[in-house]
């Protein structure tokens, strides 16, 4: 009987340790396994950034109205937070898109930071990321810090508020930059879903 609680409690405290609890989400601990991306100017483009004390994916699709609303934002964010070591890539998730296209629109965009091609979905699939404009934040070890919304700006689809009430991803920010723990480590995200592989 008690070697069969003792298995027991080995089992629980193993499926544990492979995840952990922050502010009453679960997410996956551990850095992701995929080797580094090359991003639209052909350059390495590691994950996480080994120079910065975090690294935010924003995920996104070119085709969705509402990541690309958020492009200045985006761009306000990364201007902002690179001084303060942070490291930023935008990952395109599409599967429908060549790269040529993508590269064009990142530049019409004006993104701030280094963009890559996810066509694989390798980075969707480590981050469990579902939806676009969706942001994950990454420890320098890889470490899933913060997932969810950029802000609540949608209130819901086709329901816009003039201006934010929480801006999740900057208080997130902002927490690791000073060293203190995030107080909201998942959010809600509202914009387009991303699509199972074909």
């Amino acid at each position: 009987m008690y070697c069969d609680w003792l298995m027991k409690r080995v089992e629980a405290l193993l499926l544990l340790g492979a995840f952990m609890t922050v502010g009453g989400a679960t997410i996956a601990v551990g850095a992701p396994k995929a080797a580094a991306p090359v991003d639209f100017a052909g350059k390495a483009c590691p994950i996480p950034s080994p120079a910065a004390k975090a690294t935010a994916l924003f995920f996104v699709a070119h085709d969705c109205p509402i990541a690309n609303s958020y492009a200045p934002e985006i761009n306000r964010i990364v201007t902002a937070y690179t001084p303060k070591q942070v490291a930023f890539r935008v990952v395109y998730i599409e599967t429908d898109a060549g790269d040529a296209a993508l590269k064009r629109h990142a530049k019409d965009y004006g993104y701030r930071c280094p963009a890559i091609h996810d066509s694989a979905h390798t980075w969707v699939k480590q981050t469990g990321a579902t939806a676009t404009p969706e942001v994950v934040l990454l420890s320098s070890s890889g470490k899933m810090l913060y997932r969810g919304r950029i802000d609540d700006q949608y209130a819901g689809f086709g329901v816009r508020r003039t201006a934010p009430r929480r801006r999740d991803l900057r208080a997130a920010l902002d927490s690791v930059v000073h060293g203190r723990p995030i107080a909201a480590a998942r959010t809600p995200v509202l914009g387009c879903a991303i699509p199972p592989l074909p």
